[in-house]
């Protein structure tokens, strides 16, 4: 260890024992009138070494990385009840990080440090909320004997709501934001922000409005704009007829205007507003929709949205699809991508690691690849991804990202990242956009279902969905008539159907598509299930054509008690207008087996076969197949072992995957607890295969203090190079 860093950690103990007082004297019994309603301190002292080899195959080149780091973080958060219903909420945080290391023998010593006062007032009654509340963050770095770099996040917020009860209710928010460097040479801006949220609903209706209005001074580059929008919606919804009808509708207006005034030279950054967020796990990311996930784009930029970018969990290591939908053809070229955490100072080789590919669809089915970005920069105040593309317009817009792979050093300090937010913008020159710029957007949406006989399950469906943008691709929508219904024949077979046209307004064409899909079911005995399903669809809109067709068998049985079996198989077919064609074949079955109470075993197969043909392109056969079989133990409640191994075909390439994992807790109430892994995960996107040993060991000293150690090997092998890292990483937290 270096004299430098012996003296780091001197500072360190130093340190320690400054706050061990501090926390002393807050906990100290003081006089009830001065006493906080809580007090909550965290003491976090970590230390984490890893060497890292790597070999580049196409040159033979070797390199070699070596680091120590020592951490600290200290958090203290304090509640106070000034007065019935008004609430203080103050604290801080402190975290420094001292990193000694070695890059192909060059000597480097980082030092990082992070500082953030903070106060919250906050009046609160049914009727109403007020609130004001203040943060600072203080970012510091330094890189051997260069001077400190100091950037600096300066913010003010102010909340008012009022909800009477059958009145209408609003919620206003007003922040400002100064981002700047300790000098304002490179940095200094000002953003403030106000929102305004009124509402009025009852049981048939919800009428909303909402104003907001963003302005931004950038005093480097002399550039200031101004976004305002007003957004207005109102949904409802009721039945008639004895319950037999049933209405629903959603109308929604948004006007934004954005003046951009500039003496300067550069760029700025307007924000967009999507019609929903979206998001998947597939690794087939030109084929499939996504699904709406309305967490992405609710505003609430901590709370996570369901997708974790972390270390995949439960081994899943599928990419993650994260989107947007507007309501019309839009142009972008940014997205910012919000998770819950700090990935800055030693955590920058894990926010560099991620890979983002950006794709375009107008359909969320058939998707294009725009461009690869890597790495994204991670903003040095706020906790996001900046994912810059090629300008396109476009309907859909998604980023697909692969989880954190273990190979990237400290993956312990963060398992989950959570994605919070996506939020897309289109950035363009001064000269582009100066002056003023005005979008108007209507949407509609209308849903009307009736019995049509009062005593079988036989319906009416009529849908319509308008959307019109100005300036832009002018008016688009869809209206639908279909009938369905369903007819349980005897106490075994079942069944249901559905047709439809549709006639659409594009911005490629007039057309129209006929849907039609039909499904048996059959249930002869309470353990065994069968269910037989056809779809198809006959789409032609201006000169593009595409009919689909899928046929799907699924059979579900329980054997014996204990023995739950599945086999499910079918053939689709793709028809496009250019003369393309797929034909998949796909077959999955599965088993699971309960022998005894403490054993468990699965058995699990999906493939798929497509034969493409026809049109321009080569003609060719993909295969993706995969069998997987593992087993759960666990004999003692203290103890529980896993292991499974998998076998995946993709192509011509064929590979073998094993997992095991050993968790034992020698102690009661699991004070001491001991866990082994092994773990081989295959990445496709660059032929990786990656081995991962990795003991650990976590015990719970005292009620509020708490180590944790593990040790971890990673070994991956792909196209392009080899790597062999080895990590030892120890935490130490007490809680008060």
């Amino acid at each position: 260890m270096s004299e430098r860093c012996r003296a780091e950690t001197l500072r360190y103990r130093r340190s320690l024992g400054l706050l061990l007082y501090l926390c002393c004297c807050f906990l100290v019994p003081v006089p009830q009138s001065a006493r906080a309603d809580s007090i909550r301190a965290l003491l976090e002292f970590d230390y984490n070494t890893f060497d890292l080899e790597s070999m580049d195959k196409a040159t033979g080149e070797k390199s070699e990385t070596q680091s120590e780091t020592w951490g600290q973080n200290y958090n203290l958060n304090m509640d106070k009840t000034i007065y019935p219903n008004l609430r203080l909420n103050f604290g801080g945080i402190f975290q420094k990080d001292v990193t000694d290391s070695t890059i192909n023998d060059v000597d480097r010593e980082t030092t990082l440090t992070n500082t953030r006062p903070f106060a919250d007032l906050t009046l609160r009654t049914p009727l109403y909320t007020a609130g004001v509340g203040y943060s600072k963050r203080d970012a510091q770095s330094q890189t051997d004997d260069q001077p400190w770099q100091t950037n600096i996040n300066e913010q003010y917020n102010t909340i008012l709501g009022w909800r009477p009860e059958g009145l209408p209710s609003f919620d206003m928010r007003l922040e400002k934001a100064d981002f700047y460097d300790k000098d304002r040479l490179e940095q200094d801006s000002t953003q403030t922000t106000a929102s305004l949220i009124c509402r009025y609903a009852n049981d048939k209706f919800d009428l909303q409005y909402r104003p907001f209005m963003v302005e931004t001074e950038d005093r480097i580059n002399n550039i200031d704009t101004k976004t305002t929008l007003h957004n207005g919606r109102l949904n409802y919804s009721d039945s008639f007829f004895n319950k037999r009808s049933s209405f629903s509708t959603t109308y929604n207006v948004s006007r934004m205007e954005i003046e951009t005034i500039a003496s300067g030279t550069g760029e700025v950054s307007a924000p967009l507003f999507p019609l929903s967020g979206l998001s998947e796990l597939d690794d087939t990311p030109t084929l499939g929709a996504l699904t709406v996930n309305p967490g992405l784009i609710d505003g609430d930029l901590a709370a996570g949205s369901g997708v974790n970018i972390g270390l995949p969990s439960g081994g899943d290591n599928r990419a993650r699809n994260i989107g947007l939908a507007f309501a019309t053809d839009t142009e972008v070229n940014s997205l910012r991508i919000w998770v819950n955490q700090e990935l800055r100072g030693n955590n920058n080789d894990i926010a560099d690691s991620f890979s983002w590919d950006v794709y375009t669809s107008s359909d969320n089915d058939n998707w294009t690849l725009l461009t690869t970005v890597h790495p994204a920069p991670f903003d040095a105040f706020q906790n996001y991804f900046e994912v810059n593309f090629p300008s396109v317009t476009t309907r859909y817009i998604k980023v697909v990202v692969k989880p954190l792979s273990p190979i990237v050093p400290n993956p312990e300090n963060i398992a989950d990242i959570f994605v919070t937010e996506i939020q897309p913008y289109v950035t363009k020159p001064v000269q582009d956009v100066e002056g003023t710029n005005t979008t108007t957007t209507q949407l509609l949406n209308m849903d009307l279902r009736t019995r049509l006989v009062q005593d079988h399950e036989l319906y009416h469906e009529f849908a319509y969905f308008m959307v019109t943008s100005d300036p832009g691709s002018g008016e688009r929508y869809t209206l639908s008539n279909a009938f369905s219904g369903s007819q349980q024949f005897s106490p075994i077979f079942s069944g249901n159907f559905r047709v439809s046209r549709e006639d659409i307004k594009e911005t490629t064409g007039d057309g129209e598509a006929y849907g039609y899909s039909a499904s048996m079911r059959a249930d002869p005995l309470p353990t065994l299930e069968h269910t037989l399903l056809y779809s198809g669809r006959r789409e032609s809109i201006g000169d593009e054509e595409l009919d689909t067709d899928t046929v799907f068998l699924q059979n579900r049985a329980e054997l014996y008690k204990g023995i739950d079996t599945f086999l499910h198989g079918g053939f689709s077919r793709k028809t496009q207008g250019t003369g393309e064609q797929d034909d998949s074949t796909i077959i999955n079955f599965g088993a699971t087996v309960i022998p005894h109470q403490t054993l468990t075993m699965t058995l699990s197969y999906s493939g798929t076969t497509t034969d493409q043909t026809g049109g321009d392109r080569a003609e060719g056969t993909l295969k993706d197949k995969r069998m997987d079989l593992g087993a759960a133990f666990r004999p003692f409640q203290t103890v529980y072992i896993f292991a499974s191994i998998g076998r995946v075909e993709q192509d011509d390439k064929t590979d073998t995957l094993t997992n095991y994992a050993l968790n034992w807790s020698p102690f009661p109430y699991g004070t001491l607890q001991m866990q082994f892994s092994y773990s081989e995960d295959l990445r496709s996107e660059d032929q990786s295969k990656i081995k991962t040993i990795r003991p650990s060991l976590r015990w719970e000293i005292a009620p509020r203090i708490s180590l944790d150690l593990s040790y971890m090997v990673t070994k991956s092998d792909s196209v392009r190079e080899t790597t062999d890292l080895k990590s030892i990483n120890a935490i130490v937290k007490m809680i008060y």
